[in-house]
């Protein structure tokens, strides 16, 4: 999912401090300067991925190995205040930062804006909106990073953050607002609810549009064509299938794992219906979804939620997947147009975002995330909690939908509910507290195992 690559130090360099020489010679600092500045950060690191000697016929080949230097304060886990139904975007955030590789882009790019406005404190006071024009989600990220964790010059001590030896909550000190703009930003409305998974999606491609906006207006035209990834070169935007009475969704009430289910999904299928967009006429087609390249960070959704039109409304299902520590890509799914290893296929679980509730109405959103000595941070809101790495705990927070009950920091037992979507007419039967309601994997978030042996070697 993201691009990352290392940069040397937290000290300021040399074609930041020409900018920020210019401007000061110009007068004010313009938005142009910050986006050049910012520019500049983001180039150094495709720079660095460019110059990797990982071989490009790999289908990691474009992975630069090593995750960027970040210093483990930045990385402190500090909880944020609920205002008005915004869990689904606080789950993301708090997913995000757990993330080394995300952090450290925004640290260094934080690193670069400080440096720019010969700013030691924080930035929201001198990097205003006017100066983010292009960049508006990457500022408001940026200037969260600094607000969750205050940049500190002179601090470079990297791996994991300091943390209290016991298990259970966790002081994070004052819980954190967000700012506002965040919903304006991404399109949403404040105090409706919305879609983790949705949220997720915006925040991430928002973020990606952002940086290769810049590449694009920054660049010399004698540099390297910029090519964005996700373009696809026959500019197909892909076609649906659908009959008169509406296509069924197949059947996979097999599927009882991950891996079930990325080998259910890359099944062949026989489309009859198929519209040829060119003669108007429909043909019979095979089709079978294999994974063109894998991702240093893979993000994967489980369908939860679906249309009912008998009982008409969304309908959550809530069969019972296990979620292990580590997951293995089959070669028997990936393209096979790209050179690929069995190494290259293994993930480890970073975070999960939970659904809490019985349908997609009145819900909650939680999420963990797994730290490097494997223990668990589950977020709550404000509320944080460090849980143990035994696999009793892994058990009960991964897989069981047990409620968490955040008083005694463990998970509740959960009343026995049926294994396929509640609908409404069971909703005399359900707990009326939001956390007696099972707490449901939704969101899964996976770092490449290939890429943490490669950043030891």
């Amino acid at each position: 999912m993201f691009g990352v690559a290392s940069v040397s130090d937290d000290a300021p360099d040399k074609s930041s401090g020409a900018i920020k020489e210019e401007a000061g010679s110009a007068g004010e600092i313009s938005s142009d300067d910050v986006e050049s500045v910012i520019y500049r950060k983001i180039e150094e690191i495709r720079a660095a991925q460019l110059n990797s000697s990982f071989s490009e016929s790999r289908t990691l080949g474009c992975v630069y190995p090593l995750w960027p230097p970040c210093p483990s304060y930045r990385c402190h886990p500090k909880g944020l205040v609920n205002t008005r139904n915004t869990c689904y975007l606080l789950t993301c955030l708090q997913t995000l930062f757990g993330l080394p590789p995300f952090v450290a882009i925004l640290h260094h790019i934080s690193v670069a804006v400080h440096s720019l406005f010969a700013e030691v404190g924080s930035l929201r006071d001198v990097w205003v909106e006017s100066h983010a024009e292009m960049v508006p989600l990457i500022r408001l990220l940026t200037l969260h990073l600094d607000e969750r964790t205050p940049y500190k010059p002179n601090e470079v001590r990297t791996g994991e953050p300091i943390l209290p030896n016991d298990y259970g909550y966790l002081p994070t000190g004052k819980p954190l607002s967000l700012d506002p703009k965040f919903f304006t930003v991404l399109n949403f409305e404040v105090g409706c609810e919305q879609d983790a998974a949705d949220c997720m999606s915006r925040i991430v491609t928002q973020v990606h549009e952002e940086m290769a906006t810049l590449l694009r207006k920054f660049r010399k035209p004698e540099d390297e064509d910029f090519a964005d990834d996700n373009t696809d070169s026959d500019g197909n935007e892909g076609w649906t299938t659908v009959t008169s009475k509406g296509k069924k969704i197949r059947e996979a009430r097999h599927v009882e794992c991950l891996e079930d289910a990325f080998q259910f999904l890359s099944k062949g299928e026989v489309i009859s219906d198929f519209k040829d967009p060119k003669t108007g006429l429909c043909v019979v087609m095979n089709r079978r979804v294999f994974i063109d390249r894998l991702p240093p960070i893979l993000l994967i959704q489980l369908k939860r939620f679906f249309y009912n039109p008998n009982k008409g409304g969304i309908q959550k299902v809530l069969k019972q997947i296990p979620i292990y520590r580590r997951l293995q890509i089959s070669d028997s799914i990936v393209s096979k147009e790209r050179a690929f290893s069995k190494a290259q296929g293994a993930y480890k679980l970073k975070a999960v975002i939970f659904h809490i509730g019985y349908n997609a109405e009145r819900g909650h959103y939680t999420t963990a995330t797994v730290t490097q000595s494997n223990e668990v941070l589950y977020y709550d809101d404000l509320n944080v909690f460090r849980l143990g790495q035994n696999e009793a705990v892994w058990a009960d927070m991964f897989t069981s939908h047990r409620p968490f009950d955040t008083r005694s920091a463990c998970c509740r037992p959960l009343p026995r509910i049926s294994s396929t979507a509640v609908g409404a007419d069971a909703a005399s039967e359900r707990p009326p507290n939001i956390g007696e309601q099972p707490r449901t994997p939704y969101l899964l978030v996976y770092v490449s195992c290939f890429q943490q042996q490669s950043q030891r070697q």
